[in-house]
């Protein structure tokens, strides 16, 4: 994807996840959880995505692929 991709990624995403996903869960605001971390290196350009188990584990249920 190009970083222009990336960056219009937050700004879609709440439509997304509602048109496929009914049952994400929503934060405290009424706002589906978004389902990634982004941790950015100081002083670089670069965005590396993760998900820690507990989010993996609840996002498999909501796509239906509990385990």
């Amino acid at each position: 994807m190009t970083v222009n991709e990336w960056r219009d990624a937050p700004r879609k995403i709440t439509r997304h996840l509602k048109a496929n996903y009914p049952n994400v869960p929503l934060d405290s605001h009424g706002l589906h959880i978004w389902p990634l971390l982004a941790k950015g290196k100081p002083g670089s350009q670069e965005v590396h995505w993760a998900m820690n188990a507990e989010q993996a584990s609840s996002w498999r249920k909501v796509r239906g692929l509990e385990s």
